[in-house]
């Protein structure tokens, strides 16, 4: 599939500054990411630190970004 985005000029380098941005502007606290894979959870982590994320295994694609000053 990166290829298809890649060739269509839609490629993942250049939508995570983009949804960096986005979570930036809105200052959520907790984040749910649908169908990444380990490459894009990595990635979209070195533009969020301001985020600890859980990932349940390798495989599931669906890690949760939550904001490090949280408390629970």
């Amino acid at each position: 599939m990166e290829k298809k985005d890649s060739l269509a000029g839609d490629a993942w380098s250049k939508r995570v500054p983009e949804i960096s941005r986005i979570i930036h502007f809105t200052d959520f606290d907790v984040i749910g990411i649908q169908e990444a894979d380990s490459f894009q959870t990595m990635n979209l982590s070195s533009f969020l630190q301001d985020y600890h994320f859980y990932a349940p295994d390798s495989e599931s694609g669906n890690p949760i970004f939550l904001r490090k000053n949280l408390m629970f």
